[in-house]
């Protein structure tokens, strides 16, 4: 067969390919926890697709340990086990690529705008808001130096209380209640009696921590926007998703005051990195099919006996040799009577 003239061509194409699918798969492995843990890809509901990466990678490393085998050894099954995990990764990595591309579209439809990010992540911005309320205040003091804001700022400081919290995920309303006034410390001790059922709170016997205060304050349906929020407020130092306020509330407020909202930053981002990510996934998906050619190719090849060439001339010259002997031996003039 032509496709058969340098087999070991083939077996050192599919060594090559092998070791680089080794290295495919662990760099797959790494991308997959990388986008597993993303926070965006959690809240639109697609945390599945690092699933898929990671299980791809996994894959990719067992058939580039079984195309090995199967090239070294020329071993039909292998090659056939090789070329049928290629296709299943090859497709999957294919599908993959197209999730991500799709992704990137719909962001692009969910964050062209603060009107159309706000009905699509309307949870979002109901945590900012809620947020909002206590942040600064007499209810979580936070760390902002209200005497080194910009001359422009619009931040309103009429309720504005000092503390420690960097962020409302920080919050610690009873650190300073001793130094109030006993009006304000009325107050806020009115409020944890009837907000988080401290009935035996004063102003020497008040704990709260800052866990008890985010988990009773803000509902589970909008705490699962926070990982996203944090994330975003501290790559592109904006202020919350869809709606601007004028203040880091869950990075940390002394890091600067923010220009506007995250939606538009964000959206850049997801069409800049999965669109990369998509191609990628396409090429890898396209080079695993490609495998094929070469693997179909080898398997369809006979396998070469070594001793093959010389196997039968040997033994016909043997048995010539051996009927040559016995005739010289029985009739020693044969072969000169027979050419006489």
């Amino acid at each position: 067969m032509c496709c058969c003239c340098n087999i070991s061509l083939l077996k050192w194409t599919i060594y090559i390919a092998c070791i680089l699918v080794l290295g495919i798969g662990s760099v797959l492995i790494w991308v997959g926890f990388l986008v597993q843990a993303s926070e965006f890809v959690q809240v639109i509901e697609f945390s599945y697709a690092g699933f898929i990466v990671i299980a791809c990678g996994g894959v990719l490393i067992f058939i580039a340990f079984i195309g090995l085998l199967g090239a070294w050894k020329q071993r039909k099954l292998f090659l056939m086990l090789f070329i049928v995990f290629n296709i299943i990764i090859g497709v999957l990595l294919i599908t993959f690529g197209g999730i991500l591309i799709y992704i990137r579209n719909l962001s692009n439809d969910y964050l062209k705008s603060e009107q159309r990010c706000s009905e699509k992540f309307p949870k979002a911005d109901i945590l900012a808001s809620e947020a909002s309320q206590y942040f600064c205040t007499l209810y979580c003091p936070c760390s902002l130096d209200t005497d080194n804001l910009p001359e422009d700022s619009e931040i309103d400081t009429s309720n504005f209380y000092r503390g420690s919290a960097d962020s409302f995920l920080e919050c610690n309303p009873c650190e300073a209640i001793q130094t109030y006034e006993e009006t304000v410390q009325e107050e806020l001790l009115t409020w944890l009696r009837s907000t988080f059922n401290m009935t035996d709170a004063n102003a020497t016997n008040c704990g709260l921590t800052s866990l008890e205060f985010e988990t009773t304050l803000i509902e589970k349906q909008y705490r699962n926007y926070i990982p996203l929020i944090t994330w975003i407020e501290n790559r592109f130092l904006c202020s919350s998703l869809c709606v601007k306020y004028d203040l880091l509330m869950f990075s940390s407020v002394t890091q600067k005051l923010p220009d506007a909202a995250c939606y538009d930053q964000l959206n850049e981002w997801v069409q800049s990195n999965f669109r990369n990510y998509g191609i990628i996934s396409i090429i890898l998906g396209s080079y695993q099919l490609l495998l094929l050619l070469f693997a179909a190719t080898l398997c369809c090849c006979p396998k070469k006996n070594p001793l093959e060439p010389f196997t039968e001339p040997t033994a016909e010259k043997a048995v010539d040799k051996l009927n040559d002997t016995k005739l010289d031996n029985v009739f020693p003039n044969y072969k000169k009577s027979a050419f006489a």
